[in-house]
């Protein structure tokens, strides 16, 4: 398999920029990896953290029994309802792996050409 391809499959497995930094190309992986990981942070920090503490509030204050599966399906609506809500952040994110992924095809003539 050539080098440009296992990248690809890094950038599409691994997430956007590792297949690059397996390249030996850091800078242009860090283009790449550094704004997504920025983005699921503000989606965890933003979108995720604040439902999961209402969550543990409401089961502190005995407002939600303390029964494991009641837990499970209250967190799993919120995580469904947080993705749903996703936005520009998810927008970039998708943007981001589809350009890794295409700009390590890409770099195959720059290896070619000896760059």
């Amino acid at each position: 398999m050539r080098d440009c391809a296992r990248a690809a499959w890094m950038n599409a497995l691994g997430g956007p920029g590792l297949g690059h930094i397996m390249l030996g190309r850091r800078r242009r992986g860090c283009l790449f990896l550094l704004p997504t990981l920025a983005c699921l942070g503000w989606f965890f920090w933003a979108r995720l953290l604040p439902p999961m503490l209402e969550l543990s509030d409401r089961l502190n204050a005995g407002l939600l029994p303390f029964d494991p599966l009641a837990i499970a399906l209250h967190a799993r609506a919120e995580v469904y309802l947080a993705l749903r809500r996703i936005g520009p952040p998810g927008l970039l994110v998708a943007l981001l792996w589809i350009g890794a992924i295409a700009d390590s095809f890409l770099l195959a003539p720059a290896q070619k050409r000896g760059e």
